[in-house]
């Protein structure tokens, strides 16, 4: 062996396995154990057969080149190479440092002496190398010496189906009991042919291990066919990392002559390269197999790509059973692209109720490729319509299924998902919805309602993970006699917008972006992060403080990154999330300057991808606070967003104020929304009551409940006949996007018996009449965001009882005992009819005014930012309603602001119970289309006379015609007075 380097030898270690135990880097100081090296290159191999031909060269050295990421001259390496020769001889070349010395574009030079070579005739060669400083062996080259015999190409190589690129993953092997070989049929196959598959195996070190050998005698129904070759996976696990040699013999029936096979080489070790495409099926657009509707059969399309004249194609259809084609490839399939097989219909009727696994694979000597999988459920003719998902919009369909969107905001409760009425599901099925969506924490199978079988609850974990992406939801129906897939709704989840909660720094409090040192704790200070919808115990939460020093760079501290980013379950109890800035950061930033951010992020999905939540600026400060009391100011204008709780309860609010706020154009008032309305609480209650009294006349309202509650600790409650009053709504929602209303209902009569188990008996324990004075309450928490806003249904804005969560009834002492009383009326209110559960708070009409139709709307419940924070003050939970509203003509909704102005006045001596707000540009189309209207009677009535009227602007807002004159065809005439009103 020749090198164009110095060279170092070590007699002692010829013909021993190669075993480098240095570490550590080379002289440079460069780490070399995490390279990976490639293998050697030989130029002069022939292919195809991975062979050296000793005729075409001659005398001459054999050139190879050693080349790997970082090589520099001053290196050293130990080439590793192991020969065997026809005979078995062992031709082994190791020992041997070589220094790199000149560099070529190729890498450095490595001659092989040719009288090597020749000892090596009709043999083979692996051939690596290891770099000084590195424990790893480079990737090993593997090829045969001389020219291989002419009988032996013409046979296919064995494939194995568990391997891609020649190599066999180690860890697959214990998933599975049998790794499959194929051996592909050849011309001259008979009845009574001997057929000899044989596995020469070596360790990772390069040393032989006993040989896997099986022989099979031929009968008449696998002439034609190809082999396949069951072998247990425990012939591979002593050899992961090393190498098998896959060959076979033919002993002819009635000859004494043989052929060989070209051996094929199979690392065992993981594969990098991507698989092939999976195959495709002629016709078949996806979903179920039907195979009626393929009476000749199915065509499988395989792409030809990167195959070769006489590659061996290997198809692989798994049903349980498996069923093995092969083809060989020749220049028609090449240049024509068309490469295909075919499953008879017989066979696929026979599978009917199966999901199949097609997979494809071919192979020449020194290569090999598989593909991915491609699974079929085949079933005969089933109707199953595309799932329907509730709140979801369907923009588009076709036989595929259909595309469609849903808003994040409405899935809080969970996805609701129903299989149609007209869906055919026999008594012997199983179904199942899939949700199949981002990451593990987006995806969920769920089994059918216990009190529904075509309901589908998926929960509301796996929604967030999916905000902004796509999920496929279908289902998939199994029985004995009949399977199938639906069609596929692809469902957009529409991400929340302007819901995050704002970060506050709290200790010390401020408000208006100033942080002054003196009131700041000596750790540092403190920041807190309310609760966000779909907040869960194990979301990654990213917050950084980022600022300016007193120097003027850049400065910026991880408050919580890495491995503390994930939430706990205490902190997802408290709904909070503390961080701290220290002390002596903040002391280093730069002082009355707005140049300091704190940066919220939060990952739904495991750390894929984070949601920027809303930042906040602040500026740091010597010395202290002059406000007294420490009284925040209105911080709407800054990079500080406080709380609606937190505003000073003297705020003023009055009708002057807020016509003020309208005018000033840095104020966004109408978020592109069309018409915005506000009604008070004490209003929207007054409305509940009067439906309450109303509903005693028509049968709609709440019967009088009875029934037990199990409790915990051998007691159960029975309630017989409890009235519920009329429910009464307050609001302490910290932002619009999170818009919940507390709803109670009094205990107004009825009866509580309160029962202990004694071992097989119930006994009376307690029993109390209730009457209005000092009977229990029911709370529950309503959704008010999930409120339906169409206008061409019936235009409600209704409360529906259903949408709620949090129930809890006051019967007993222990809070656990008073969750369980809620489950219990939660249960009833999801069984009541449609008109015993929706209160009307008001109704959206049409009206007569084509310009002034409203299309959609959408609720959100506002705290009263004077209302009280004492839960037992008169006016706790005061607030309002906020309807916004979207009229015919606007392309689409507005936006909801995380924080609003508060619409209700709050004048002395006046009692304002509603607010309505109209956009500039709608009104202004009203006053151009009366212009427009007065014109063409105008041009049709003679002498018409309007009386016009303006608003303080001077734009017309109504006109009525007085007197006109107008022809008939009968040339007679009358006078006609138009009025032309609530435009």
């Amino acid at each position: 062996m020749v090198g164009t380097g110095v060279k170092k030898s070590y007699p002692h270690l010829q013909g021993q396995p190669l075993r480098y135990t240095h570490s550590g880097g080379n002289e440079k100081g460069v780490s070399l154990m995490a390279l990976d090296f490639p293998a050697p290159k030989v130029p002069d191999l022939q292919q195809p057969g991975n062979y050296l031909d000793l005729d075409q060269l001659g005398g001459a050295d054999l050139l190879t080149w050693i080349n790997y990421p970082g090589i520099e001259k001053g290196d050293w390496f130990m080439p590793n190479w192991r020969g065997c020769s026809a005979l078995g001889a062992v031709e082994d070349y190791v020992g041997e440092l070589v220094e790199v010395g000149d560099l070529e574009p190729e890498g450095m030079l490595l001659k092989i002496n040719n009288p090597l070579l020749t000892r090596l005739d009709n043999g083979w060669v692996f051939y690596s190398y290891i770099v000084e400083g590195s424990i790893e062996e480079s990737q090993r080259l593997f090829f045969y010496v001389g020219k291989r015999p002419p009988t032996a190409a013409g046979l296919g190589v064995p494939q194995c189906k568990e391997s891609h690129d020649l190599k066999l993953d180690p860890d697959l092997l214990w998933g599975v009991n049998q790794v499959s070989i194929v051996t592909p049929p050849y011309l001259a196959m008979r009845e009574g042919d001997k057929v000899i598959l044989t596995l020469d195996l070596y360790f990772d070190d390069g040393c032989p291990s006993d040989p896997w050998v099986e022989s099979r005698l031929l009968t008449g129904d696998e002439v034609g066919q190809p082999l396949r070759w069951s072998i247990t996976t425990s012939v591979f696990f002593p050899i992961a990392n090393g190498v098998a040699l896959m060959s076979y013999r033919i002993e002819y029936a009635d000859s004494t002559l043989i052929t060989d096979s070209v051996t094929q080489s199979l690392a065992i070790v993981a594969p990098s390269a991507a698989l092939l495409p999976a195959l495709r099926i002629k016709d078949f657009n996806g979903g179920s197999l039907d195979p009626e509707a393929f009476p000749g059969g199915i065509t499988l399309l395989i792409d030809p790509s990167g195959m070769q004249i006489d590659d061996d194609v290997v198809v692989y259809v798994s049903s349980g059973n498996m069923l093995v084609q092969t083809l060989r490839a020749d220049i028609s399939n090449l240049d024509s692209g068309v490469l295909q097989f075919s499953l008879a219909n017989a066979w696929l009727c026979a599978n009917n109720g199966k999901e199949i696994e097609l997979v494809y694979q071919y192979a020449r000597p020194g290569h090999a490729a598989s593909s991915l999988p491609r699974k079929v459920m085949l079933s005969l003719a089933l109707d199953l319509p595309v799932p329907v998902i509730d709140h979801a919009t369907i923009e588009s369909s076709g036989e595929w299924g259909v595309k469609g969107y849903i808003n994040a905001s409405w899935l809080q409760s969970g996805v609701k998902i129903r299989i149609p009425d007209n869906a055919f599901i026999g008594d012997d099925s199983t179904v199942q919805m899939h949700w199949d969506g981002n990451t593990s924490t987006g995806s969920f199978i769920a089994d059918p309602s216990p009190d529904d079988p075509r309901l589908f609850i998926i929960p509301s974990t796996a929604v967030p993970a999916n905000m902004g992406k796509w999920v496929d939801v279908y289902y998939k129906v199994v029985s004995l006699s009949q399977s199938g897939t639906s069609p596929v709704f692809e469902l957009e989840v529409r991400g929340l917008v302007g819901v995050w909660p704002v970060i506050q720094i709290m200790r010390p409090r401020i408000t208006d972006t100033k942080l002054y040192l003196d009131l700041v704790p000596s750790e540092g200070a403190g920041l807190d992060l309310a609760s966000w919808p779909y907040m869960a115990p194990g979301q990654r939460v990213r917050i950084k403080a980022i600022g300016l020093s007193q120097s003027g760079s850049p400065q910026a501290l991880g408050l919580r990154t890495g491995a503390a980013e994930p939430l706990s379950e205490a902190e997802y109890q408290s709904k909070q999330v503390s961080v701290i800035i220290p002390r002596d950061f903040l002391e280093s930033l730069q002082r009355n300057n707005l140049t300091n951010t704190v940066a919220v992020e939060v990952s739904f999905d495991d750390g894929a991808t984070y949601t920027q939540f809303p930042s906040i600026d602040f500026e740091v400060l010597d010395g202290h606070s002059l406000q007294a009391g420490g009284l925040a100011q209105d911080a709407t204008a800054t990079g500080m967003t406080p709380h609606m709780q937190g505003r000073n309860p003297m705020a003023n609010n009055t009708l002057n104020h807020l016509t003020e706020w309208m005018k000033d154009p840095a104020n966004n008032v109408m978020w592109g929304w069309d018409s915005i309305a506000a009604m008070a609480r004490g209003e929207v209650n007054n409305l509940l009551l009067q439906e309450y009294v109303a509903r005693f006349s028509s049968d709609t309202c709440i019967k009088p409940v009875s029934g037990e509650v199990i409790l915990s600790d051998g007691f159960k409650e029975c309630i017989h006949n409890f009235i519920l009053d009329a429910p009464r709504l307050a609001f302490s929602n910290d932002n619009l996007g999170y818009s919940r209303a507390t709803l109670t209902c009094s205990i107004l009569g009825g009866t509580q018996l309160t029962m202990k188990n004694n071992v097989d008996n119930w006994e009376a324990y307690r029993v109390i009449h209730i009457d209005a004075l000092q009977g229990p309450k029911l709370t529950l928490d309503l959704a008010l965001e999930m409120v339906p806003g169409n206008i061409e249904s019936d235009g409600r804005v209704r409360l529906d009882l259903k949408d709620s969560d949090n129930f809890i009834l006051t019967f007993a002492a222990d809070r656990a005992d008073r969750a369980l009383g809620g489950d219990f009326f939660k249960a009833l209110f999801n069984d009541l009819r449609d008109d015993e559960r929706i209160w009307t708070l008001g109704v959206i009409k049409r009206g007569s005014n084509d310009l002034m139709h409203p299309q959609s709307f959408k609720l959100r419940t506002q705290t009263n930012p004077a209302a009280p924070l004492d839960p037992d003050a008169a006016n706790y939970g005061d607030g309002a309603v906020l309807v916004f509203i979207r009229l015919e003509g606007s392309q689409e909704d507005g936006d909801i602001p995380v924080e609003y102005q508060y619409l209700i006045p709050d004048d002395v001596g006046k009692d304002y119970s509603a607010t309505v707000l109209f956009s500039a540009e709608r009104t202004f189309k009203a006053a151009l289309f009366i212009g427009e209207v007065t014109k063409t009677i105008a041009s049709v009535i003679e002498d018409v006379n309007f009386e016009l009227v303006h608003d303080g602007s001077g734009r017309l807002v109504k006109a009525t015609a007085k007197s006109g004159r107008l022809k008939t065809s009968e040339s007679s005439s009358r006078d006609v007075e138009v009025e032309i009103d609530d435009v």
